[in-house]
């Protein structure tokens, strides 16, 4: 078994991959009494074309998809269900798909052993069958209805439709509700066998456990089983997406008081390699935190001139070669705010104190997230979908971050590649 010291963290980090191709990571914590374990597949909403297991020509599946097939996970005939055999044994699971993976988790403080044959056996043998891909449908389509009915929801999946043009991360995790009604058991088979081989998937372990006891269970369960080889690695169709969006501006009516605006920035990073987009990352949370967070200057004078109601938002996301970053607010003048937050971008600045501020924030949370088996379950598993392996010092990286390297990195950055999506209230009477 493999050892990776997690630098500043006093962690170890232990590493297999077993003969069927699963890998298996997992994370002693000695002061918890709890266990958590997540199995991950990297299918997830943004891949609805690929060449099948045992095929050789691609197919288009509908979008959401991969949402569809973790809710027919949960649907099975031949053994109890997942929710129900957790609870029995006093552990809580869940299940969720995003736009990076798919994972299937349970954690709990006693009946670990059980709990992992039961994660590794509902997950590798379901019972998928014509009825319930067709039961599940009705299922899905109310829960999408659900989401189009919440305004921030429909902020976010609006702007991600209109940033892109042809990458699919443009279209919401679960899909639309006409794609969920065409999806067939046939496609979503394909999705498990080409997906959902245990070579595909890959297994983190934290909390209070044995490393080698661990891996003895697994080994077990895994040898017991007569999975056929893959004859392939999944091939997924690539996309040419242009630097520019898709549509800059777009007005939504929903039944809301305060109206709701979102910018998108769409920032290409294809010419960096990936040390230099870890960098970028932090620096420019770094600079929208200073510029535009919930203790800056700017969202202060915004509150105090009475242009925005409450605390701007922001979040960035990695998009193949690019990051894309959403600035959220509730206001009744979102022109005066989009022209001043535009004025800002422009000038994007960030004082030595203020960076070496931020570091040290950063710095204590990854500090503080080592004493979390939950958080940094989340976090082995993100790094080896990013970069297919676990990042073992972290923290020098960031402490090397400095404010001329920022600048640099700011010059060669173009932040004009907006969308803009707002959310007004319906007009009654």
């Amino acid at each position: 078994m493999n050892k990776i010291e997690l630098r500043g963290l006093d962690l170890t980090c232990y590493q297999e991959v077993l003969s069927n191709g699963l890998h298996v990571f997992m994370i002693p914590f000695d002061k918890v009494n709890a266990k958590y374990a997540s199995l991950t597949t990297s299918f997830n909403s943004t891949i609805v074309e690929f060449v099948p297991e045992g095929k050789n020509k691609y197919r288009k599946v509908p979008s959401g998809i991969a949402h569809f097939l973790e809710h027919q996970m949960f649907s099975q005939s031949h053994r109890q269900n997942p929710m129900e055999f957790y609870s029995e044994h006093s552990c809580d699971c869940n299940a969720y798909t995003s736009k990076k993976k798919t994972s299937y988790v349970f954690s709990g403080t006693t009946f670990f052993e059980e709990g992992l044959n039961f994660l590794l056996d509902y997950v590798q043998d379901p019972m998928i069958t014509e009825e319930t891909v067709q039961k599940e449908k009705g299922i899905i389509t109310e829960e999408l209805k659900m989401y189009e009915d919440k305004p921030y929801s429909r902020l976010y999946d609006q702007i991600c439709l209109n940033t892109f043009h042809s990458l699919p991360f443009r279209y919401p995790i679960g899909g639309r509700v006409e794609d969920v009604e065409k999806t067939t058991h046939d496609e979503i088979m394909d999705c498990y066998y080409t997906f959902y081989h245990p070579s595909n998937m890959f297994l983190v372990i934290t909390g209070n456990i044995n490393p080698e006891e661990v891996i003895e269970i697994i080994k077990k369960n895994q040898e017991a089983k007569q999975l056929p080889k893959l004859k392939q690695s999944p091939r997924v169709k690539k996309y040419k997406e242009p630097v520019t969006v898709y549509k800059d501006f777009e007005k939504i009516k929903m039944d809301v008081t305060v109206p709701k605006i979102c910018l998108g920035i769409k920032v290409d990073v294809s010419e960096f390699n990936d040390q230099e987009r870890d960098k970028i990352s932090y620096y420019l949370n770094f600079a929208f935190w200073v510029n535009f967070g919930a203790t800056s200057d700017f969202k202060e004078e915004m509150i105090k001139e009475g242009i925005i109601t409450h605390s701007m938002s922001y979040s960035k996301e990695r998009v193949e070669d690019f990051f894309f970053i959403n600035c959220v607010a509730d206001t009744f003048r979102y022109e005066e705010l989009l022209k001043r937050a535009v004025e800002k971008l422009e000038h994007l600045t960030i004082t030595e104190e203020e960076l070496e501020r931020m570091k040290r924030v950063v710095i204590s949370d990854c500090i503080f997230e080592s004493d979390d088996m939950y958080g940094m379950n989340q976090k082995i598993m993100m790094e080896y979908l990013q970069y297919g392996k676990i990042v073992e010092d972290r923290l020098s990286m960031i402490r090397n971050l400095n404010q001329k390297e920022f600048y640099e990195y700011m010059k060669r950055l173009n932040l004009k590649h907006r969308s803009v999506v707002v959310i007004e209230p319906i007009k009654k009477g």
